[in-house]
């Protein structure tokens, strides 16, 4: 493959020590990863109690499954184009990240909740728990794992959409750095951006 398409690996660890030097690197990672961190969070917050709810309603769950699962990214919500006409707390790209945050979680959090083992129930009604007590000490920690998994990709989404979202717009944090150096036509660099 031509140096101009793909250069070589050597190419690409010497321009990620040009941008480390100059500086350009650590600021707007640190933006894109708040950008996404703030939208995974968001995405908790809604996505969490959701995954509970329909989990708790096995018609209401399997009927929205499928819907969730086909519309969960990265197919969908990760290449929208948002102007740039609000200041950067209010801008719409929290709320497309926190949408692209939000479809793993609930997915993850209603599968966490449906796989808690019928013995730890059976435990919980042998000890007389209430519903609420089965649920706080036995339902809820038993599905944290696939919770925490859903955070985790719910995140991963979430810088991906933010890093294409500023590249497009060529606005933020790591997307523009990539941007830039695309525009320049140093490829080494921008592939050590990346």
């Amino acid at each position: 493959m031509p140096a101009t398409v793909f250069p070589a690996p050597s190419a690409i660890a010497a321009g990620f020590g040009d941008i480390a030097r100059n500086g350009e690197l650590v600021g707007p990672a640190l933006i894109t990863f708040g950008e996404a961190l703030a939208a995974t969070l968001i995405g908790a917050v809604i996505g969490i109690p959701a995954g509970i709810a329909l989990a708790r309603s096995p018609s209401f769950g399997r009927a929205y499954e499928s819907w969730l699962g086909g519309s969960s990214p990265p197919r969908s919500c990760c290449s929208i184009v948002v102007p740039r006409r609000l200041p950067p707390l209010e801008r719409d790209d929290y709320i497309m990240g926190a949408i692209t945050a939000v479809l793993p979680i609930i997915i993850q959090t209603r599968t966490g909740m449906l796989l808690v083992p019928h013995v730890l129930n059976a435990v919980g009604r042998s000890f007389n728990a209430t519903p609420r007590q089965a649920f706080w000490l036995i339902a809820f920690p038993a599905a944290v794992p696939a919770i925490v998994t859903g955070i985790r990709l719910a995140l991963i989404y979430s810088l991906v959409k933010h890093d294409r979202l500023e590249f497009l717009i060529d606005f933020g944090g790591l997307g523009r750095v990539i941007s830039d150096l695309y525009a320049q036509y140093d490829i080494p660099q921008m592939y050590a951006a990346s």
